[in-house]
């Protein structure tokens, strides 16, 4: 019988994080059972059905992904929150394809972020179970079911709201270890989302594209993580041949994104903000509106703050010499009309950089 906050198979092959996990939980009013190893797991399986799974990802017989795999196989709505002691950022890719419910980096600074964790993820259980259930009855009790199921659907929109904020979650940490080379990571990527977001609603486009790149703009150059340290942090000018490697962050970029819905918009950014809309950009030499207006907005966001900001190669530009050569480059490297979203949201643009410095 389960308890009201659910069953929890908590699996790590670390006997000593193991006993923490399991007595937290229990504490906490879960019903909890262990497991030292992945083939373990798989075993429990046979006692009952679980609420959640909360596994560590390295483990000597079978790595987390494996075991993700293999309880989607079997018990396919059973949600699994995978632990890692090193947030590398393939891995997290991986986990988000295979249908990771949550992903938790270790060591936690709290327990109860993991408390929270499993218990979004009991409370997903349960939603999908009842779900299945008010459609198997709905034939027989159709005025009673349909009430009963638009309770369910409520639920389920805060459970969408939930799994949501935890997208957020996972693209800020992809997004950090993507730019893990930078020296001003997390005040740059707070700016871009900020100056996307700003630059949009100069357009007048809808909420519904504003949020949408706030939340994807930070990815852009999240293909950089595949360009040597060298390149980046090179102080001087770029030959010849590094330039070319850089450009491949663009392409690369694309490729990690694909495959993952809630990210499409930021694929589309990462493979178009070094276009022009005068069509000399790169990767691809698309020009006007044949770039994503998603890309042109990030492309102006970039340079801005690229010329904004210190670097190791260059100092900070004052803000009046950054915007006239903005200005010098409308309809060369900007798209006029998203130049005009961006001067009239310039004193929210502002206020931005003067917040991230």
């Amino acid at each position: 019988m389960s308890t009201p906050l659910g069953r929890v198979l908590v699996v790590d092959d670390e006997d000593s994080l193991r006993d923490v996990l399991r007595l937290y939980l229990v504490d906490e009013g879960f019903e909890v059972a262990d497991a030292a190893s992945a083939e373990e797991a798989i075993d429990k399986f046979r006692d009952g059905p679980y609420d959640s799974v909360l596994s560590d990802i390295r483990m000597p017989d079978r790595d987390g992904i494996s075991l993700l795999q293999r309880l989607k196989e079997r018990n396919g709505d059973t949600p699994v929150i995978l632990m890692t002691g090193s947030p590398d950022l393939e891995i997290a890719i991986q986990a988000v394809k295979h249908g990771a419910y949550d992903f938790l980096v270790k060591p936690f600074p709290d327990l109860q972020i993991v408390s929270l964790a499993v218990q979004r993820a009991a409370q997903h259980a349960k939603l999908l179970r009842e779900h299945r259930e008010y459609q198997r009855s709905l034939e027989d009790r159709v005025q009673e079911r349909t009430r009963q199921l638009n309770a369910a659907l409520r639920d389920l929109e805060d459970m969408f709201e939930q799994n949501k904020r935890a997208h957020l979650e996972s693209i800020i940490v992809l997004s950090k270890v993507a730019e893990i080379n930078d020296e001003d990571t997390g005040n740059h990527i707070l700016r871009m989302s900020k100056y996307s977001e700003e630059i949009a609603r100069g357009l007048n486009l809808d909420e519904a594209f504003v949020e949408e790149i706030a939340y994807s703009s930070p990815m852009h150059d999240i293909g950089k993580i595949s360009i040597p340290p060298s390149i980046l942090r090179k102080p001087g000018k770029l030959t010849a041949e590094e330039f070319e490697i850089m450009k491949t962050h663009t392409v690369r970029g694309n490729e990690i994104l694909t495959g993952i819905p809630f990210l499409e918009r930021a694929r589309e950014i990462s493979i178009s903000h070094h276009e022009r809309f005068d069509g000399t950009g790169y990767p691809q030499a698309v020009k006007g509106e044949e770039i994503p207006l998603s890309g042109r907005i990030v492309a102006l966001a970039d340079v801005f703050d690229a010329l904004t900001s210190e670097r190791c190669y260059k100092p900070a530009f004052p803000i009046e010499t950054a915007l006239r050569i903005i200005k010098e480059e409308e309809g060369r490297q900007f798209d006029p009309r998203v130049m005009k979203g961006f001067f009239r949201r310039l004193d929210e643009v502002l206020a931005t950089k003067e917040m991230f410095q």
